[in-house]
């Protein structure tokens, strides 16, 4: 490995000769990584088992010691989303609204049909419920269960501009296009709504009192439970990545100019590391307590406390 001010440069992938379409992290450690397969002569051998060659999708199971578990090939309309369940089995998304569900050994549980294409981050509103979220010129939230199908469905007036994000008490968070937080109940009903500002959005962190953390930008926003703007910050120029939140609710980014940076719940300054001259878009995850991963280009750091 490779020790330079603190950070560690963890194995990387390239040897699969694939491009990295998604990724996801289990309960038991273990991740998961989507691929695009540019090898032919592969057949997709479920969940659709369609009899076609050439360019599929792979996913790739790696244990927590780096070893890889199994691979499953899918049809190419797998579009890269990934979750994991409360139970640990696997979630692929398709084009189209279709899904298939995946045991932790790889075997295939089933399909569904969700009736609407998922193209940002699901999440888990109950056990068995995923909000999902779909990009058109009208957006839309929908509530799913895994067995009964869809429960409700929240229809905007513009786009849905990132992931949506489930409260401790099941309240959901999302941002539109229009430049808007929203809250909905776990109804999907409206709460409440916060103008923001218009721009490019990242997917959203909650602390654990519910504040919601909001990237716009070169900026975070701070929204309490209620709606109300606890704080603003413009870090540096250029897109910030996503962010993490920890248990003791300090808030991690990085950006081009800005580097890795850690802030209090507060908005101040805890600490940075950075920028360097690498470019490439940051992507974080807490991935255990006073362990942040990073992946910026063709690089993945792990940063210690």
């Amino acid at each position: 490995m490779l020790l330079l001010d603190g950070l560690k440069e963890l194995r990387r992938h390239s040897e699969f000769g694939e491009t990295q379409l998604g990724k996801v992290a289990g309960s038991d450690g273990a991740s998961y990584l989507m691929m695009s397969n540019g090898l032919y002569g592969y057949l997709p051998v479920w969940p659709f088992s369609r009899d076609k060659t050439g360019e599929e999708r792979v996913v790739h199971a790696i244990g927590p010691d780096g070893v890889v578990l199994w691979h499953a090939f899918l049809d190419i309309t797998a579009n890269g989303r990934m979750k994991t369940t409360p139970q640990g089995n696997l979630l692929v998304f398709y084009k189209y609204g279709e899904l298939s569900m995946l045991s932790p050994s790889g075997g295939n549980l089933g399909t569904a049909d969700t009736g609407m294409e998922t193209d940002f981050e699901p999440a888990f509103l109950h056990e068995n419920v995923l909000v999902t979220a779909g990009f058109s010129q009208s957006g839309q939230i929908q509530a799913f269960d895994l067995e009964l199908g869809k429960m409700w469905e929240y229809q905007l007036e513009g786009a849905v501009a990132n992931s949506p994000v489930v409260a401790v008490d099941n309240s959901i968070r999302f941002c539109s296009a229009s430049g808007y937080l929203h809250c909905l109940a776990p109804d999907g009903k409206l709460r409440w709504r916060i103008e923001l500002g218009t721009g490019s959005f990242r997917d959203m962190a909650l602390a654990v009192d519910g504040t919601c953390i909001v990237p716009l930008d070169n900026s975070l926003f701070a929204v309490s439970p209620e709606g109300e703007l606890a704080w603003h910050r413009d870090i540096g120029d250029g897109q910030l990545a996503s962010p993490a939140v920890d248990k003791d609710g300090n808030i991690y980014t990085a950006g081009p100019d800005s580097g890795i940076i850690c802030l209090t719940g507060e908005g101040n300054e805890l600490w940075k590391l950075g920028p360097d001259d690498e470019s490439g878009d940051w992507q974080l995850a807490l991935i255990r307590p006073g362990e942040l991963f990073l992946t910026q280009g063709s690089r993945a750091i792990l940063v210690k406390d």
